[in-house]
């Protein structure tokens, strides 16, 4: 073996290595790129979920505002009042923030 051929060959795994080097880098920037949209579709994910949490809980005050007229349509004029009362709470609990309703609704 000539010295040429021990340079050729040096060149040739120089460049082999070069070429696994790029490709080295370009699988981690896709892997990069991949982890920070799995991070932005989890944190959707979670913001959604967040929100629904938030609707299932006016929807339920709002059934138990339902629920209330309908009790207040059942009793006599004379017993309005804690009825009345219910509602009264129930409308104020679906005027507050969701986060606020959220922390008084007993699932």
């Amino acid at each position: 073996m000539t010295e040429t051929d021990i340079t050729e060959a040096g060149r040739a795994a120089l460049a082999k290595l070069a070429a696994l080097d790029a490709l080295c880098e370009q699988q981690t920037r896709t892997i990069a790129l991949t982890s920070e949209r799995a991070i932005k579709a989890e944190k959707a994910c979670d913001e959604v979920g967040i929100q629904l949490a938030a609707c299932q809980a006016r929807l339920r005050l709002a059934m138990a505002v339902v629920e209330a007229a309908r009790d207040l349509m059942g009793t006599p004029r004379g017993e309005h009042w804690p009825v009345l009362r219910d509602c009264y709470d129930a409308l104020r609990a679906l005027d507050a923030v969701p986060g606020d309703a959220l922390a008084k609704v007993t699932p």
